[in-house]
């Protein structure tokens, strides 16, 4: 009887424990028992919305549930970002998150209400674009990027950036340091400006996205010297990575990827984590990827948090020598 009834007990008490983690793990209902809303903290149009609604439509098939990309802008991405930080951690509130958004504008700003490590968990990391570096399609402009470092080493130079403390402003001046020189930051509002400045010849250089950048590539007005990628990339072939070309530590990326708010339960995690590595994985995903001129390549979690903290330190140390600070 005695046996008997501690067996009862043990069943009973497993049974007790599995709803438990049913409760406080996963809900009542398995999850998810209604739609996720990914949150992209910028607007809309951009690489990084449409990587966001790409990224929403090919989730949707595994979860059973629809996936829902709602903008909130502001404040350089702060303002959204913040939001899914402060959101319950059900798995219900996602954040597709920008280097600019999660690292860049806390390491500027002590104001920004939130830190990485702290305030996420990182669900999958999705892919990123390396950048390209740019000079005009003109005589006595750089013919290549060993040429722009022997003038950026003679100094009185000038490089444009879509605006100060941005991800292309930081590579920028990581290829300064790297190259042991110093150039006037040009900052502008926008890409479309400071590209059209450096055609014009009216400043040196500029490290922009691909995407950004090929429009005036092909029509002949700028030309493309180096990649700040560890390769080539796809969609600009012909073009050398700056490590192959005089600076051999160099290379510089943005990235995304997908967090979620910090005490999310680890089922939860691990479920999103694999539908989102499966989902960017996609041949079609990885398609529309290239097309942006960017890479899939996806990560879980665990292995998007070492990215995080690399990537913490690196741009960090970056901003705390160059006094950054938010605009």
């Amino acid at each position: 009887m005695k046996d008997t009834s501690r067996r009862s007990l043990l069943k009973a008490g497993a049974g007790a424990g599995l709803l438990t983690l049913a409760g406080h793990g996963i809900g009542q209902e398995a999850y998810p028992s209604r739609p996720i809303k990914l949150i992209f903290p910028l607007a809309a149009g951009s690489g990084g919305d449409i990587i966001a609604r790409l990224m929403a439509g090919a989730m949707t098939p595994h979860l059973g549930q629809p996936v829902v990309v709602e903008n909130r802008v502001g404040a350089g991405g702060v303002i959204g970002a913040d939001s899914v930080a402060k959101s319950p951690p059900d798995g219900y509130t996602l954040l597709l998150a920008t280097i600019g958004a999660v690292l860049l504008n806390p390491a500027m700003n002590p104001k920004v209400p939130y830190r990485p490590e702290r305030d996420f968990v990182p669900i999958a990391y999705l892919g990123h674009t390396g950048f390209v570096v740019v000079t005009a399609e003109a005589p006595g402009a750089p013919k290549s990027f060993g040429e722009l470092l022997g003038t950026l080493r003679r100094g009185e130079s000038s490089f444009a950036t879509p605006g100060s403390g941005t991800a292309i402003h930081l590579a920028a001046e990581l290829l300064l340091k790297q190259a042991g020189a110093r150039a006037v930051h040009v900052p502008y509002k926008g890409s479309a400006q400071a590209l059209t400045d450096v055609a014009a010849g009216q400043v040196l250089f500029a490290v922009e996205t691909p995407a950004a950048a090929q429009p005036l590539i092909r029509q002949g007005k700028l030309r493309a010297l180096a990649v700040t990628s560890p390769g080539r990339n796809p969609s600009l072939p012909e073009v050398p990575p700056a490590r192959e070309s005089g600076l051999p530590d160099y290379q510089a990326s943005a990235w995304w990827g997908i967090l979620a708010p910090a005490n999310t339960p680890a089922a939860i995690v691990s479920r999103l984590s694999d539908v989102a590595v499966r989902a960017a994985g996609e041949p079609e995903v990885r398609a529309r990827f290239a097309g942006l001129g960017a890479e899939a390549a996806p990560l879980p979690g665990p292995e998007f948090g070492k990215v995080i903290r690399a990537d913490a330190v690196l741009w960090g140390d970056l901003i705390r020598e160059l006094k950054l600070q938010a605009e």
